[in-house]
């Protein structure tokens, strides 16, 4: 007589069955339901056997895999075993079905239980109920707050429930939020802010802080792009006790949820994903939210002063993106490129460079000149969802009561590709004034690309710039000269190297400014005197210079042209630092650095280095 290990998928439940080799395999069926009449409702002929099989080799009762089924999860790995190759026909015997000798430590026989009705919800509502339970017990919350900036949390055991990365960046906006979300007690929170910087991290990473550190039942609703609605619930009064749903219906969420919070009162409520509307159509469960993380703008009204707070999560910084950038071993350059598209959200700073690329232009194209208008008012950004897509929102982190003061938030678009597009849709002050906000939250990636910026509307609006320049030399005393520069014909074209190397190839005689309409190592280029100057806009006082590339370009210009490099950065004291890198590069021609002669970059000093 045989021992037969079966395991039921997704109950976490395993057991030994004695059963004659001779039997047929429903008789097993019939074993299996005697030995769980408790937990298994369905009638035994429904039950779905499989063999635990792969390779021909069976499942170890000691491998990963059976550890994480024994916690009720349902990992993607156990598909490969649940195939038609293994299924157990209810007309073979047993000596048909089992193909392989039978040994110890092993799992022979998975158990799948049919799907079936909540009979909770009203019938026309009424779905299989594809439940898949998991424990908690043993796990320790993941809490931001606790942490110094600039570490990675792991956070695989969360990425086993829903979607999640399986590790977690701490920046220091993250440790604020999350001390804001644990110090709540009744209010209610939604957290604002741009698209992609994290702020269904923070809900989820709260939600579970909830469950396993405050004992609470938390019920956690999810919109996720490309997998749909789900329902997790977390029961903080019992760890070994929870679940969740999946690929659910809209009308599906409010019944669940209803059900959950009449069987656990003091249930937390936590919202991923929706839009005001969508709540607003639920009006008696969905309204009454613990923390929603929002998509798109949440409309408050003054009765809700003292019942509900809007918490800003701010855009990432370029130094905090590079620090992410640099955990995955990217190199600077494709750091830049990256964020060139992506300005301060995460989510587009992590994908490909042509992802991120496709997903700024579409943003871009659902902005209209109208709405540009918009880009100049403090709350623009709030209320106009077409801004939302490229104007990012910020704030003083020095006052921790500013991320729930919308009247201290500030909005700039720090996508350098999107600054491009808009061109000369917005006014010259607004680069001055995305030069003084990057400099109070000290953003250098915001700065630099302010800063470039600003210069090529100086060139495009026809005004003279002031500069002050010298030769470039590591040793030698810094003497400047004066040099005024004001540009009667401009050119924005080109998006790859053959448009630029076309562009200096058929240089126009006419045109004394040529900028590209996308990333370009050459920030422009200025006609003056006849001198073609390759100019490196930055306010670094340590640029690297890619003397191989400027050779290239310089070869594209008729013969015998006079051409030079020339670095043009904010002000005189990161001038006087200024170190190429390498420091003493060779090439065929020379090479100058000026600064603006401008009091308003005076003020912002060598600070800004990064």
């Amino acid at each position: 007589m045989p021992i037969l290990f079966c395991l039921v998928v997704g109950k976490g439940t395993s057991f030994p069955v004695h059963i004659d080799a001779n039997k047929y395999v429903d008789h097993l069926k019939n074993k299996i339901k005697e030995e769980n009449s408790n937990s298994l409702k369905c009638d035994a002929r429904e039950l779905l056997l499989y063999l635990a099989l792969k390779d021909k080799v069976w499942i170890e009762s000691t491998s990963p895999l059976v550890e994480r089924l024994m916690k009720g999860e349902t990992p993607d790995e156990i598909h490969e075993y649940l195939v038609q190759t293994n299924k157990m026909s209810p007309f073979s015997t047993l000596d048909e079905a089992l193909t392989l000798p039978l040994g110890r430590n092993e799992i022979h026989v998975l158990v799948v239980v049919p799907e079936r009705q909540v009979d909770s919800l009203p019938k026309k509502k009424q779905r299989l109920d594809g439940r898949v339970f998991f424990s908690l017990e043993g796990i320790q919350a993941v809490d931001p707050a606790s942490c110094q900036p600039n570490v990675w949390l792991d956070c695989q055991e969360i990425s086993k429930v829903t979607a999640f990365p399986a590790d977690y960046f701490v920046r220091n906006e993250s440790i604020d939020v999350f001390h804001l979300l644990k110090a709540r007690t009744t209010r209610q929170i939604v957290l604002e802010g741009s698209p992609g910087v994290g702020k269904s991290l923070l809900l989820v990473l709260t939600s579970f802080w909830m469950a396993i550190e405050g004992k609470k039942c938390v019920v956690l609703v999810r919109l996720v792009e490309g997998k749909g609605l789900s329902l997790i619930f977390l029961n903080g009064q019992n760890l070994s006790d929870n679940w969740k749903l999946e690929r659910m219906s809209a009308d599906e969420i409010a019944p669940l949820v209803q059900q959950c919070m009449r069987r656990f009162p003091k249930c937390e409520l936590c919202l991923d994903g929706f839009q005001q509307s969508f709540l607003k159509n639920h009006m008696g469960v969905l309204m009454a939210f613990s923390v929603l993380a929002a998509s798109g703008p949440y409309k408050t009204k003054q009765d809700d002063a003292g019942i509900l707070d809007l918490c800003l999560v701010p855009f990432w910084s370029f130094s905090d993106l590079k620090l992410v950038g640099q955990h995955y071993t990217w190199d600077d350059e494709s750091m830049e490129k990256k964020y060139y598209f992506s300005g301060g959200s995460l989510r587009l700073f992590l994908v490909s460079e042509m992802d991120a690329k496709i997903a700024a232009e579409l943003a871009f194209c659902k902005v209209d000149l109208a709405s540009v208008k918009l880009l100049n008012t403090q709350n623009g950004s709030r209320f106009d969802k077409q801004i939302g897509w490229i104007q990012m929102a910020t704030l003083d982190t020095s006052d921790l009561s500013n991320y729930n003061r919308p009247g201290k938030w500030s909005y700039v678009v720090c996508s350098g590709f999107a600054l491009r597009k808009l061109g000369d849709r917005v006014t010259l002050e607004y680069y001055k004034d995305l030069c003084h906000k990057a400099y109070m939250i000290n953003d250098v990636g915001l700065f630099g690309i302010a800063f470039e910026n600003y210069f090529h509307a100086m060139a495009r609006e026809k005004q003279s710039i002031q500069l002050k320049v010298r030769e470039y030399d590591s040793t030698k005393p810094r003497e400047y000269s004066v040099l005024t520069f004001t540009s009667a014909k401009h050119l924005l074209k080109g998006k790859d190297q053959t448009d630029f190397e076309k562009a200096m190839k058929t240089w126009p005689s006419e045109l004394d400014y040529w900028y590209p309409d996308s990333r370009c190592p050459i920030d422009s280029i200025a006609k003056l005197d006849g001198e073609y100057l390759l100019l490196q806009l930055t306010r670094s006082t340590t640029p690297s210079i890619d003397t191989e590339y400027l050779e290239t370009i310089s070869k594209c210009f008729p013969p015998n042209s006079s051409i030079a490099y020339m670095a043009v950065v904010p002000n005189k004291a990161i001038c006087d630092e200024f170190r190429l890198s390498p420091a003493d590069p060779v090439t065929q021609f020379p090479l100058r650095v000026a600064y603006v002669d401008d009091d308003f970059f005076t003020k912002f000093g060598n600070s800004m280095e990064g």
